[in-house]
């Protein structure tokens, strides 16, 4: 009898395994790569080369293919139909793709994410808004006077620990409040390590069980109770007039489920530091490896404050208005970054026909050239496509206005009487970055190029500024 019961479970493990790894795919869904390994699936060679493993998938499979990995099917859309589907269709929920990551990486349960989601969005988009940014200027720069003053004026060290060291401090105080997180040089030591560590493995933490991540959930154990405190200090010094709270207190108003106050501190916490940081070392890195952009910098800053002194310097709305330039760097900087795709979970079948359940990701960098161009100009995206493209072409003719004698590592300008269309036509230079295929120069010259001659010969800024939102209607 005994005999009889071990062989029927093993018969049934290996019914179990057998239907795991070779279940018959359904000849209208999309071709599945994973692997041999149950749950784990592609996870390995996605890890390792995304780019390069998502590429050669569209070569092999075609433009629409699933990924299996971490018990999650993926399926990437690269064309067309797929991202029209993927920005239009009611059908996919951006909520529900991330609301499993948010519970694995602060234990925010599912009931309580929904309930607080749409409120706290909408409250950090207002706040964190481009209109409300000069709210955050002078205690920003208040702070990152104090903590780049403790660098002192010579030595030598890793320009990303110099980075996270003044930038850290700076941030947290400007959202969280002065003294409310531990930025003193006694208590950072422990909790930098608890929060690198925690940095670090955040992407791999918030797709797997903690049990796969010892040290990472003991991190995460360390940092919510930590912010128990924080929260409290918070809530202890939280004034009543509302243009007096950080943003830490302006969360905790508008949160339902009090108990969850750390976990949404830290999740703050997280996001803030995951795009200071890089984003400011990466500015710097691309300004100091090419010496004409370092002098173009530096005149651009001599020009609005002056020469560099003792003095404080004090940065207005109205300064940041003056140095476009430096605004370019920063936003070649963000892409200069790791590229990333958004991700959409199916909570009904689709017209590209991907099942229930499954999340659809796409990502700009592994689409065909001009899908996303077509889908984007006929969806509500296209604001923020042509917000990015006129800022390129109004930074291109403030560079030309004030006739840099470093244009030619940029582009060159060619007047000849031959050219069709406008007669101020741009030639690429020679400043190239290999790890990006959409470099500035190379993303902004076709466009200008094909700008009327009315446009670029603008008398003026505001002048060019209307010619060209004119112009931009009819561009695609």
């Amino acid at each position: 009898m005994a005999l009889a019961v071990l062989l029927a479970a093993l018969l049934g493990l290996v019914v179990i395994v057998k239907w795991f790894l070779f279940q018959p795919r359904n000849p209208s869904s999309p071709p599945c790569i994973g692997s041999w390994i149950p749950w784990v699936g592609a996870a390995f060679q996605f890890g390792k080369a995304s780019l390069e493993f998502i590429e050669q998938a569209r070569s092999k499979h075609g433009p629409v293919f699933t990924v299996f990995a971490l018990g999650k099917r993926f399926t990437f859309v690269t064309e067309e139909e797929g991202a029209e589907a993927f920005f239009k269709s009611k059908d996919l929920n951006f909520e529900q793709a991330v609301q499993q990551a948010v519970e694995n990486a602060v234990s925010v349960p599912a009931e309580a994410f929904y309930q607080n989601h749409s409120t706290l969005y909408s409250m950090m988009k207002g706040k964190m808004g481009p209109s409300n940014l000069h709210m955050f200027t002078g205690t920003l720069c208040r702070e990152l006077h104090e903590h780049m003053g403790h660098l002192g004026t010579k030595g030598a060290g890793d320009l990303n620990d110099l980075v996270r060291h003044v930038m850290y401090p700076a941030v947290v105080n400007t959202l969280f409040g002065k003294g409310i997180c531990p930025t003193s040089q006694s208590e950072l030591k422990e909790f930098e390590e608890h929060f690198q560590k925690y940095d670090e493995d955040f992407e791999y933490a918030s797709q797997m069980p903690e049990c796969f991540l010892r040290n990472w959930s003991k991190s995460k154990k360390w940092l919510l109770k930590l912010f128990e405190k924080v929260v409290s200090d918070a809530e202890r010094t939280n004034p009543s007039e509302t243009t007096s709270k950080t943003l830490l207190q302006h969360l905790l108003d508008n949160l339902q489920g009090k108990h969850l106050a750390p976990s949404y501190g830290l999740l703050m916490l997280w996001a803030s530091q995951a795009n200071a940081v890089p984003i400011a070392f990466w500015t710097l890195v691309f300004i100091l490896s090419y010496p004409s952009i370092y002098k173009k910098v530096m005149e651009d800053l001599t020009s609005v404050f002056g020469k560099a002194g003792k003095d404080k310097i004090e940065v207005s709305e109205e300064d940041l208005k003056n140095l476009p330039f430096i605004k370019w760097c920063t936003l070649e900087a963000i892409r200069l970054r790791s590229p990333g795709a958004i991700t959409k979970k199916v909570i009904n079948p689709i017209r590209i026909q991907v099942r229930v359940g499954v999340f659809v990701v796409v990502s700009f960098f592994v689409s065909s050239e001009g899908c996303f161009r077509r889908v984007l100009y006929d969806s509500s995206m296209i604001l923020l496509e042509k917000r990015r493209l006129r800022g390129d072409l109004i930074t291109v003719y403030n560079f030309l206005v004030r006739g840099s004698g470093e244009a030619g590592d940029l582009f060159s300008v060619i007047t000849s009487d031959r050219t069709c269309g406008n007669g101020v036509k741009l030639r690429q230079g020679k400043l190239r970055l290999d790890i990006r295929k959409r470099f500035f120069t190379e993303r902004v010259v076709a466009h200008w190029n094909r700008l009327p001659s009315e446009v670029v010969t603008a008398p003026g800024l505001s002048e060019f500024k209307k010619r060209l939102d004119c112009a931009l209607s009819h561009m695609v």
